[in-house]
């Protein structure tokens, strides 16, 4: 059994164009020297950039996860969502108008693309929004998830 800790974790970050060049590296105390964009960080066990615990070895919480997913998801998510974390937080630091972005399950996916296609719609329709400003906030890991997700239900 693992001991229940609670990790700080560094997000995985994604330098998109769009993204900006001051909100995401002051949060997160880094310098910017280049003037990269830093549109959106993301902690989560996305592969394509995984948050990473602040340990010795710096280790992506994919693999942490891979390496005891009922331990510290907790059975019940796993049951429900896979050895996967059952959502993604982002923060976006968005520069450029952005079109909005829905992310529906599978299937959903699947049929509305369908329905896109049959209706003639054209990829790149866009519908801009608001530049949004996001406050700042700190995210801890809390250990294991399943406690967590317990106590989220009852807060809602």
């Amino acid at each position: 059994m693992i001991e229940p800790v609670i990790s700080k974790i560094s997000p995985g970050i994604q330098h998109y164009a769009w993204g900006g060049t001051k909100f995401i590296p002051d949060w997160l105390g880094i310098e910017n020297k280049a003037d990269k964009p830093y549109a959106e960080a993301w902690y989560g066990d996305h592969p394509l950039a995984p948050a990473q615990l602040e340990d010795n070895q710096h280790t992506h919480l994919d693999q942490w996860i891979a390496s005891n997913p009922v331990a510290i998801l907790g059975a019940e998510s796993v049951d429900v969502y896979g050895p996967r974390m059952p959502f993604l937080l982002k923060i976006l630091d968005v520069r450029n108008m952005l079109s909005l972005q829905l992310h529906p399950s599978k299937n959903g996916a699947i049929k509305g693309f369908a329905l896109e296609n049959e209706m003639h719609i054209p990829l790149l329709s866009q519908i801009e929004i608001i530049k949004i400003q996001i406050i700042s906030l700190s995210f801890y890991l809390p250990y294991p998830i399943s406690g967590c997700s317990r106590a989220l239900r009852r807060w809602k």
